[in-house]
């Protein structure tokens, strides 16, 4: 499993390394593990075909949408190049029975066939239509055309485009090496759908592919295929994980439930996103980096997923404005981007970005990737839950999370002595507002401001009692504590028994 490399390189990654080279070696090494799967992915597909062992996997959604979306993902590649892209895809909903995963791969092999050899000022268009059988009305037809200005395919290469492994010359290098298997999938991946795919093409003037495809199950045996059943959403995943595993169970209730923030300029893709993640996650949505950044710092949400290529604020510079920010530096940001060289991964990546996503993307991946960073939130949680009424001096400090938990545990404790200092006095002395300052603190520990105080001055007065040194009075006096009984409750609460038990316990005669 990737997470076998990628685990130990984030870890890696969190810590500070002296010499910039290292740590841009461990994120080329990340980038390179992601793309080896990738490959693989494929492989093990052409396995599947193969052998005879891949089924369609039929859900009953709006494909030609989902197709809408896909291409859309592409937009900010063809402006990062200069290709002038045209979508042409009908708004009406068409809700059928189809296997959205493999229709995805063949417009997205074809896709990013056509980016790799359109030159800059090229065009290159994608039309999709649904069109009825002439022989059965019944059986809807999808049809794909994608076409490029690029350089087209030379008389002696057009017949072998779709072998396995095969590579075309010419290809722009600087967007992605190809490995020959991509065509070769998608026609293996079109004739599993018991369509046709053709393709025309003229040297220096452009390839035109054209695919039609079935949709429906009339048309299959019922060996066939198989009906997608639900799949649980990333939370969901989290909840029922093995609490001694990799994963965490983080249980919300209304009041806590995970907010995400979606900054997207593109409103196809981001509604996308939304719709598949409302159902579980509190969603907040901006579709530029200023108006990111003003929710992002006034609604402390649990994650953000942002693009790159942005109008007024891009996703690099919002990127570096929330980690640099102590009310926002603990968030987990997911970047998506259609720029794939290695210069832009080491920058994305390089600004504080907790994960990178290249478009085109599935929901699938993105929901995973959620779940991954909450996981690894929850377990900075605990962690960080257990230094609470320690000496941060004797804790080596690594992260901008750890300087503001050191700030604050170090302003408490040198008022711990005052009755009058609560949670206002720690907002102002943390100069952060009530909501923000509750927010970052449950985040980052899982307890509230005040609760946090409270177990300061307890586990001060256990300190304290253990040194048999003072009465208990004035060791409650001491710790902030003005009234003897509620001391007492609030003793009893945390650590199960009374002061005067817990005293006996530590000193009882051997």
């Amino acid at each position: 499993p990737l997470s076998l490399i990628t685990g130990p390189l984030d870890a890696l990654l969190k810590q500070e390394h002296s010499d910039p080279k290292t740590e841009s070696r461990l994120r080329m090494i990340k980038r390179n593990s992601q793309r080896l799967l990738q490959l693989v992915n494929q492989l093990l597909d052409i396995s599947r075909l193969d052998s005879g062992h891949m089924k369609l996997v039929l859900e009953n959604s709006d494909i030609v949408k989902q197709i809408g979306v896909l291409a859309q993902e592409y937009q900010s590649l063809a402006e990062k190049n200069h290709i002038c892209y045209i979508l042409d895809i009908p708004e009406k909903r068409e809700i059928i029975w189809n296997d959205s995963d493999k229709i995805n791969k063949v417009v997205t092999n074809l896709l990013s066939n056509s980016f790799k050899f359109t030159p800059a000022f090229g065009t290159i268009t994608c039309r999709v239509k649904i069109q009825s059988d002439s022989e059965d009305p019944e059986i809807p037809w999808l049809r794909i055309i994608i076409a490029d200005t690029g350089i087209g395919i030379p008389p002696g290469e057009k017949e072998r485009i779709f072998d396995r492994f095969y590579r075309t010359t010419g290809a722009n290098n600087d967007y992605a090496g190809g490995t020959g298997i991509g065509l070769s999938l998608t026609r293996d991946m079109v004739n599993l759908l018991h369509g046709d795919i053709r393709v025309k093409s003229l040297v220096g003037k452009g390839t035109i592919f054209v695919v039609t495809l079935p949709l429906g199950k009339k048309h299959l045996k019922e060996q066939e295929y198989i009906l997608k059943e639900h799949e649980p959403h990333a939370s969901e995943a989290i909840d029922r994980a093995d609490p001694d595993s990799d994963s965490f169970t983080r249980q919300e209730s209304p009041s806590q439930e995970i907010s995400i923030l979606i900054v997207e300029d593109n409103k196809e893709v981001r509604t996308f996103i939304t719709e598949h993640l409302q159902d579980t996650y509190k969603i907040l949505e901006a579709d530029d980096g200023l108006k990111g950044l003003a929710l992002a710092t006034s609604n402390i949400p649990d994650l953000i997923i942002s693009d790159i290529m942005m109008p007024g604020m891009d996703g690099i510079k919002l990127c570096e404005k929330l980690k640099n920010d102590e009310r926002t530096s603990h968030i987990p940001l997911i970047m998506l981007t259609a720029r794939a060289t290695t210069h832009d991964k080491i920058e994305g990546l390089e600004c504080g970005a907790d994960d990178y996503i290249f478009k085109p993307f599935s929901m699938d991946e993105i929901g995973a990737r959620i779940c991954n960073l909450l996981a690894q939130r929850e377990r900075l949680r605990l962690k960080y839950s257990s230094y609470i009424g320690l000496d941060w001096n004797k804790i080596t400090i690594n992260t901008p999370d750890e300087v503001f938990l050191k700030k604050v545990t170090a302003t408490i404790a040198n008022h711990m002595h005052n009755f009058s200092f609560d949670v206002k006095a720690l907002q102002d002395e943390m100069d952060m507002s009530d909501s923000t300052l509750y927010k970052k603190l449950k985040a980052l520990i899982g307890e509230t401001p005040s609760s946090i105080i409270r177990i300061m001055r307890l586990k001060r007065a256990a300190s304290l009692l253990k040194k048999n040194e003072q009465s208990i009075t004035d060791i409650l006096m001491s710790v902030g504590f003005s009234n003897p009984s509620y001391f007492t409750r609030c003793f009893k609460a945390y650590f199960g028994m009374t002061p005067r038990e817990y005293q006996r316990s530590i000193h009882k005669p051997k």
